[in-house]
């Protein structure tokens, strides 16, 4: 690999590590900026539940930091364009259709169990619009970004 490549590997390796621990921190203890804003940081009874169509976001996002490190340590140039590429695509698609049963551009189907999470709701939402999978999009968007530099050769 040259040096671009291991500097844009390297970049995906660290915006997939960042979203999986913001993702993980979510999960776990609720939104960090109200947490901070009443100093509770780590206080598991904010935690925020996952839904359905979250889980299989996150089937796809894990993978990517293990896969994207595995690339980095064995200098394997084909592992962004083969395996994150297409992990990546699956990420955004899987975003933005949860994030059209968030905003009611399309009305919950099959896949979201309404037994105690709906994926049609809401939990954080920054600036009236910046909800949690239109930054799973975003993050989606710079790894695919990244991906689709290693085809220019």
């Amino acid at each position: 690999m040259n040096k671009k490549e291991t500097i844009l590997l390297r970049t995906i390796t660290l915006v997939a590590a960042l979203a999986t621990i913001w993702s993980l921190y979510y999960w776990w203890y609720g939104d960090p900026f109200e947490n901070m804003r009443t100093w509770q940081r780590f206080n598991p009874l904010n935690a925020i539940p996952a839904c359905t169509i979250c889980w299989y976001i996150r089937i796809f996002q894990y993978p990517i930091v293990l896969l994207s490190a595995l690339g980095l340590l064995y200098n394997d140039r084909f592992v962004a364009p083969r395996y994150i590429l297409p992990l990546a695509v699956w990420w955004f698609l899987l975003s933005l259709y949860k994030y059209a049963l968030e905003s009611w551009w399309v009305q919950e189907s099959w896949t979201c169990s309404p037994s105690w999470v709906w994926c049609s709701t809401t939990y954080i939402e920054y600036l009236w619009f910046l909800t949690m999978p239109l930054m799973a999009m975003s993050v989606f968007v710079v790894i695919m970004i990244c991906c689709l530099h290693f085809y220019k050769k």
